[in-house]
């Protein structure tokens, strides 16, 4: 009996080793179309941030312990496209959405069992598209339409 227990709890831990975010999946099957990608510990991005915009930052947004970023450059419009068809497909919620000169920008959650795991912001404006994501498991957004109003009178 506890060879069988033992058994299972590896294969529980190989399994959930190997356990990859709609934003990997998009990743791969892109890998040949990002010009520059990069992730990043919340640990090693807290400290590159001003004390001052970090304290402001984690009364919007907390819990995340992942950041990365891909930018696309070449075929855009077709990758931006994929990507819409991604965030559908993977049940991405668009929070919010903002058109202006050409520049779209979108912020997508990414909801599992009650719990925010991921959001999503990405930027297309013709020529180039940047996915930032940020990863957690119970990630907290604060008064984020408040936030946005003061950025938008800004």
């Amino acid at each position: 009996m506890r060879k069988l227990i033992f058994v299972f709890v590896v294969l529980i831990v190989f399994a959930s080793c190997g356990v990859k975010t709609p934003y990997d999946t998009f990743r791969e099957e892109n890998q040949d179309d990002v010009v520059f990608s990069l992730g990043a510990s919340r640990f090693l991005t807290h400290l590159f941030m001003d004390k001052d915009d970090l304290d402001e930052y984690k009364q919007i947004v907390d819990g995340v312990s992942k950041y990365r970023v891909m930018v696309f450059d070449r075929r855009a419009k077709g990758l931006n496209k994929r990507f819409d068809d991604f965030v559908s497909k993977k049940g991405y919620e668009q929070l919010f959405y903002l058109k202006d000169d050409g520049t779209l920008v979108n912020l997508y959650l990414y909801n599992r069992f009650g719990k925010t795991k991921e959001v999503i912001f990405r930027v297309h404006d013709g020529d180039d598209l940047v996915v930032i994501s940020a990863e957690g498991k119970d990630i907290k957004i604060g008064n984020i339409q408040k936030e946005l109003n003061k950025v938008v009178r800004n």
